[in-house]
């Protein structure tokens, strides 16, 4: 089963969320962010993903360990990534293979990686393929993977493209908005 929920947070502020289940390196974290929109992304998001491992995926006291380089859980087989852009956060969760998420609003800052995307073309188009890359960068090395792209918007009017990409192809994930 793959799940991607997205939630829209232009009218939240941190203090709504509670932060149970984020561990101690985790609180540390979110305490030592200085810009106050990070902050409530970084909490929001992982609301988000311990939220739906409840309801979804039965792990009721998911508990997380940081390798270095990613967050995974602890005595679990499911996958998780997290991703967030201005007003929008996301989660991707797999019980069955590797996932990667990646979400951007649509705006001209995607045209410092026009380089390296090596695309002449709209800002739609360039966020397109940039969350696309990133959602596979974060699924991991293995070959064969299934992206798939929509647009979203938030309260605001703001468009944003969220991509995901997994290792199993053959199973197309459920877009969920919380």
């Amino acid at each position: 089963m793959i799940k991607i929920y997205f939630a829209d947070i232009t009218d939240k502020i941190e203090s709504e969320y509670d932060k149970i289940g984020f561990n101690k390196e985790r609180l540390k974290y979110i305490s030592e962010i200085k810009d106050s929109l990070r902050r409530l992304q970084s909490v929001a998001v992982w609301d988000l993903l311990i939220k739906a491992l409840k309801k979804d995926f039965g792990c009721n006291n998911p508990e997380f360990i940081f390798d270095g380089k990613k967050w995974s859980l602890i005595n679990s087989t499911v996958k998780f990534s997290l991703s967030h852009s201005n007003n929008l956060v996301a989660v991707a969760i797999s019980d069955e293979g590797n996932i990667g998420v990646d979400v951007e609003k649509i705006d001209d800052k995607i045209l410092k990686a026009k380089n390296l995307l090596g695309e002449e073309t709209s800002l739609k188009c360039l966020t397109k393929l940039w969350t696309e890359k990133e959602a596979e960068f974060k699924c991991g090395k293995k070959e064969n993977k299934k992206i798939y792209s929509t647009e979203i918007s938030d309260k605001k009017n703001n468009e944003y493209i969220l991509s995901v990409a997994t290792d199993k192809i053959n199973e197309i994930p459920l877009f969920i908005k919380i």
